[in-house]
């Protein structure tokens, strides 16, 4: 995940996390016979945090590869479709001052 400036356009800061998406079961030919659901839980530093404010734009990438450790072709059907949620939980830190 990037979060990205389009001005300047350059990525500001990146977090990493792998496995975002996990691999759904295929069959011999490849074809996928289960439907797969991920949920990957990623830490932000407050560093990534207090950039947040720089950037107007966040790019979500991932990658796909082969199935079967690289023995089996990808194959993308027409019927084949990815959801993508994200949801943002924090614990805010907020500090009062009653003088």
């Amino acid at each position: 995940m990037h979060l990205y400036d389009s001005v300047s356009k350059t990525i500001i800061k990146s977090v990493v996390a792998n496995d975002i998406i996990r691999a759904a079961p295929v069959d011999a030919s490849g074809r996928v016979t289960l439907p797969r659901e991920s949920v990957t839980r990623i830490g932000f530093t407050r560093d990534f945090l207090s950039s947040a404010g720089d950037a107007d734009a966040i790019i979500f990438m991932f990658k796909a590869s082969s199935t079967d450790g690289g023995t089996k072709d990808v194959k993308i059907f027409a019927d084949y479709r990815i959801e993508f949620k994200a949801v943002l939980v924090m614990k805010p830190d907020i500090k009062f001052d009653f003088r």
